[in-house]
């Protein structure tokens, strides 16, 4: 019985042991393996949270670069809006500035423009020796800044007070202006003149013109009335040959100076000769004095020019009534009225009456007319 009770316990021991020797090799094992599982697990949850908060940095650092950029782009504007804000109130600052000085000049200009006026009309009223020294050169100056061709080309010969002087280019700018405004021309008077010479001991004829010069000489001229209608009467030979001209091409042989051609064929004052004339020294047959505005203007078709002229411009109203005589005088009328777009100084109401009283009647000169 003892072997077989050894033998029994001895297995059940032996098999105990091989059991727990077993569990003793084949846990550790196992607990390792689960370990290292765990543990990988760990790392790469690890690294998962790493690449994540790289990802998050780089999202930051990109979002980061993106806004910078935005703020950058978002100053630059503004410092461009800013900038162009600066420069768009210095434009209009300067506009305005420009504006300002452009109201100051034309408010300047109109009272310049009311002191000629003012300066005109008393000049017309004045003798020769009754003008008194009253006026400076700055008032020169002032009438002078309306014109200043004119004051440029004009020249007096003699002693001349400032006043005088004044007078005279206050005359001289007042009917200029007046009538390159008007003039159907695209030359004007301003232009064309180099020369006007006013002398105070001249002798001769009162005045003389060419194509750009005049000479006037005051001896003949008893006041400033006769010197402004001498003026007009030589501004007249001036626009004639000076400043309305043909195109070119053929010169006319039937109209010269001194026996030079020296009109084109397409010469606008050639229309206005052929009205009353066949050339310089010949008039048409069946022409009447009523056909002319004086007996000075039938000396020859370049005084019948300017003699119109003076009388449109300061006796309107007085060639106007002798127009209605004479179809040719008419026309000649109808001439200088489009030439000078209707623009007159003065109606001559007084010898406008004359002159409905007695429309036949002529004075010799227009620059002396007494009806």
């Amino acid at each position: 019985m003892l072997p077989k009770l050894f033998i029994f316990i001895s297995k059940i021991f032996f098999g105990s042991f091989v059991f727990i020797y077993g569990l003793i090799l084949y846990v550790p094992e196992v607990g390792v393996k689960t370990f290292d599982k765990r543990h990988d697990r760990v790392l790469d949850e690890l690294l998962t949270n790493k690449k994540f908060e790289r990802n998050i940095l780089n999202e930051k650092k990109i979002n980061n670069e993106i806004h910078n950029k935005q703020d950058e782009k978002i100053s630059e504007k503004n410092i461009s809006d800013e900038k162009i804000n600066k420069e768009n109130i210095q434009e209009n600052q300067e506009k305005n500035n420009i504006q300002e000085k452009i109201k100051e000049k034309e408010l300047e200009k109109q009272k310049n423009q009311r002191f000629l006026y003012y300066i005109f009309n008393e000049a017309i009223k004045q003798e020769h020796s009754s003008a008194k020294n009253k006026y400076t050169q700055n008032d020169i100056n002032r009438i002078c800044s309306l014109n200043l061709y004119v004051c440029d080309f004009t020249h007096f010969i003699g002693d001349f007070s400032n006043t005088q002087r004044l007078y005279y280019k206050a005359i001289i700018i007042y009917i200029i202006n007046n009538i390159d405004e008007y003039l159907n021309s695209s030359e004007k008077i301003s232009n064309i003149m180099s020369s006007l010479r006013i002398d105070q001991k001249g002798t001769g004829r009162r005045g003389y013109a060419g194509h750009h010069t005049m000479l006037i000489n005051l001896p003949g001229i008893s006041n400033k009335i006769e010197f402004m209608e001498v003026f007009t009467h030589e501004l007249g030979h001036i626009i004639d040959l000076g400043v309305i001209k043909g195109s070119g091409g053929k010169l006319d042989s039937n109209f010269t100076e001194f026996g030079k051609k020296k009109f084109y064929l397409d010469d606008p004052s050639i229309d206005f000769y052929s009205y009353s004339w066949l050339s310089e020294d010949t008039t048409k047959s069946g022409k009447s004095r009523l056909d002319f505005v004086s007996g000075y203007a039938m000396t020859n078709p370049f005084e019948d020019f300017a003699e119109s002229i003076n009388m449109y411009i300061n006796h309107y109203g007085v060639f106007e009534q002798m127009a209605e005589t004479s179809l040719i005088l008419h026309r000649k009328f109808n001439y200088i009225e489009n030439l000078l777009d209707n623009n007159y100084l003065y109606t001559d109401t007084k010898n406008t009456e004359k002159a409905i009283e007695n429309p036949e009647r002529r004075p010799w000169d227009t620059t002396k007319i007494r009806l």
